[in-house]
């Protein structure tokens, strides 16, 4: 059965992640300048620039800091502006240990390609620009404008109204507001989850229904659709029933089968 939505706040912890870097780009007035001259185009029609920091020097940073957005993403459920996300209490130690730790891996990939690096940074630099006029940042400004941290915090109660100066009536109204809208961001929350089996589903299922099964590999498909369904329960914190059959179908309607099984046999294809 599933859980009352507006008692479960206690239940879950707010987690919020901010990552900023310099990206490396610039605007470029000197480009502005010379293809307006070239080709007679107004200036307010063009956004021109330079990439200063050369992406193929900071691959590994870029990919690490792809790894902890995305396992924050897919590891909690959104909830209110700015970023805020929520994880059930139950599941936030091993939350926060993993991204703690991804964090961790993002930060030293940082060192390796901008601080260590900042010599192969800087010469690979002169090598593209060419004589275009644009500065590249200092160690200290690449240092300074880096910043990976999260913020955690507990959802207010629509039970435990504190607001000094307000009557019964004012209070009441205030806490069946709260409850309506910690509803709908639940109700949000759990589209997103469904949103995401059924996509992961789809992908599988348009594949099978190919006549040429040649060069068709599943084994990744399925080792992902077991962890979404694994992770989205975790994250089904009303014990939406839907989300709990949607699960259950595709450990035994699809992830039971072996990539082998799937390829080869159209009568499981089919199924």
């Amino acid at each position: 059965m599933a859980k009352k939505k507006c008692g479960l706040i206690a239940d879950l912890i707010m987690v919020r992640l901010h990552v900023e870097f310099d990206t490396g780009y610039r605007s470029s007035k000197e480009m502005q300048d010379l293809i307006c001259e070239e080709k007679n185009a107004a200036k307010g029609a063009l956004r021109t620039g330079v990439m200063v920091i050369p992406k193929s020097r900071t691959s590994k940073f870029t990919a690490a800091v792809s790894t902890l957005r995305t396992f924050y993403l897919d590891k909690s459920l959104p909830w209110e502006k700015g970023n805020w996300r929520v994880v059930p209490v139950v599941q936030w130690q091993t939350f926060k240990t993993e991204l703690e730790s991804l964090i961790v891996k993002a930060k030293d990939a940082f060192d390796e390609c901008y601080v260590t690096g900042y010599t192969a940074l800087k010469t690979e630099f002169s090598k593209q620009v060419g004589d275009l006029k644009v500065n590249f940042p200092t160690l200290d400004e690449l240092e300074e404008r880096f910043s990976i941290e999260y913020k955690m915090g507990q959802a207010a109660s629509p039970e435990d109204i504190r607001i000094q100066g307000i009557d019964s009536v004012e209070r009441k109204r205030i806490s069946e507001d709260m409850k309506r809208q910690y509803d709908q961001q639940l109700d949000s929350g759990l589209g997103t989850l469904a949103k995401r089996l059924v996509t992961a589903a789809e992908d599988i299922g348009s594949r099978v229904q190919e006549s040429d099964q040649k060069g068709k590999k599943y084994s990744r498909s399925i080792e992902n659709i077991k962890e979404l369904a694994d992770t989205v329960e975790g994250l089904n914190i009303t014990g939406n029933d839907a989300i709990k059959e949607a699960c259950k179908t595709i450990r035994e309607d699809i992830a039971q089968w072996t990539p082998e099984t799937i390829k080869n046999e159209p009568s499981i294809r089919e199924h």
